[in-house]
């Protein structure tokens, strides 16, 4: 059983595109270190998706000025971690340190309960460890469940779980995987099929240890399989490094 209780994913886009490094500034060096001193924080990661990651990238009109995926992971007690990180944002915006808020927007914002985690069979490690493993890039799949009580959803989900991700963690240049679904799941019973639908957003974090680019050329089956979900975005993003912010910067001529 892993550590990790709950997670938080938010999908985030620049205003204008002038404002990337002072986002990344503040985010990197600024907001992220205090979230991580925080106890009961396991992990918090963000990854880009850069304008060559969005030509070969998959999304719904919601997503299409996607830029940056932030994730947060809470160890148990995930609740009384989740109420002092809360109440840092709160006091961060009180101190005037919350430079996001005119900077971008958020176009998903939401908790989810993380499923399971598959390591790559060739890796020696465990499987809480792998969000700490350093990376290159994720690949990364968000999709909404059109009727996530339906024996549709049920199938599709048996065939993520024990065809699609086992076969590309066996890849070069995949790690792990770790998946998740929304928070608002779990307020339903799973037996009760056919009730009303409820919102409902499954996210698969594909770890990358090669270039992104390059190994989500594999992934192409992941958003062809089912007739179930509707795909809110699919493809690579680059982990960020620290003071390389240069992206989305004007190209010289």
């Amino acid at each position: 059983m892993s550590t990790y209780e709950k997670a938080f994913f938010s999908f985030t886009q620049i205003l204008h595109s002038s404002d990337h490094r002072a986002y990344n500034r503040w985010h990197q060096l600024d907001h992220r270190p205090e979230n991580l001193a925080l106890t009961g924080v396991g992990s918090g990661e963000r990854w880009v998706r850069t304008p060559e990651c969005r030509e070969i990238s998959d999304f719904s009109p919601l997503f299409s000025e996607l830029h940056y995926v932030n994730s947060y992971l809470f160890q148990s007690p995930a609740n009384e971690a989740i109420i002092r990180w809360q109440e840092l944002a709160e006091r961060s915006f009180q101190w005037g340190r919350r430079e996001d808020i005119h900077l971008s927007q958020r176009l998903l914002m939401e908790f989810f309960r993380p499923i399971r985690t598959y390591v790559s069979p060739n890796l020696r490690l465990s499987n809480d460890a792998l969000p700490h493993r350093p990376n290159r890039g994720i690949y990364l799949v968000a999709t909404e469940e059109k009727d996530p009580r339906s024996t549709e959803a049920e199938k599709a989900n048996a065939w993520w779980d024990s065809e699609y991700i086992p076969q590309q963690i066996r890849r070069t240049g995949v790690v792990g995987c770790m998946t998740f679904a929304s928070e608002t799941n779990f307020s339903s019973h799973a037996d009760m099929v056919g009730v009303a639908a409820i919102s409902s957003i499954r996210i698969s974090v594909f770890y990358l240890d090669e270039d992104p680019l390059e190994v989500s050329k594999n992934f192409d089956l992941a958003t062809k399989n089912s007739s179930s979900s509707i795909v809110l975005s699919a493809g690579p993003l680059l982990a960020i490094q620290p003071w390389s912010w240069d992206w989305f910067d004007p190209k010289s001529k």
